[in-house]
């Protein structure tokens, strides 16, 4: 019998598992909301919350990763959704990107998560220069 086709499909497997991150997959977080004005959008291990820079404030409902979400209000802050799953803890050096699936304003990452902001996202969605509130879909990933 000979074993040299199946050690070198193991072989190969297991170089592809330890070249992606030993099988670890990429960890999303998609928020779709209305936007009127400008809003930031602050992401910290199971907890998400917004703070309101101007005009009015955010949809009523909030989708988090497709759970639907209505936040309380104490003046321009929202209460925290505190479910957030995954959790938002990226590794050590870890990629975090931002795609805007849809919205017409600009949507971007302003803050990164640090040892001087407690590990805290922060998005930024900018849509000042158009009348009404506007649907985006945001898709972080890490």
């Amino acid at each position: 019998m000979n074993r040299t086709p199946f050690t070198l499909i193991l072989s190969a497997i297991l170089a592809l598992s330890l070249g992606s991150g030993c099988g670890r997959r990429n960890q999303s977080l998609t928020l779709r909301l209305f936007v009127d004005g400008s809003d930031t959008i602050k992401v910290n291990g199971n907890r998400l919350w917004i703070e309101h820079q101007t005009f009015q404030l955010p949809g009523k409902t909030i989708y988090v990763n497709d759970r639907a979400w209505t936040p309380e209000w104490n003046d321009k802050v929202s209460a925290a959704f505190e479910e957030l799953a995954p959790a938002f803890r990226p590794a050590r050096g870890a990629n975090v990107q931002l795609v805007k699936h849809s919205g017409r304003g600009l949507a971007a990452i302003t803050e990164m998560p640090g040892a001087g902001n407690g590990g805290t996202l922060a998005i930024a969605i900018d849509d000042d220069s158009f009348t009404g509130a506007d649907w985006y879909e945001l898709v972080v990933t890490w």
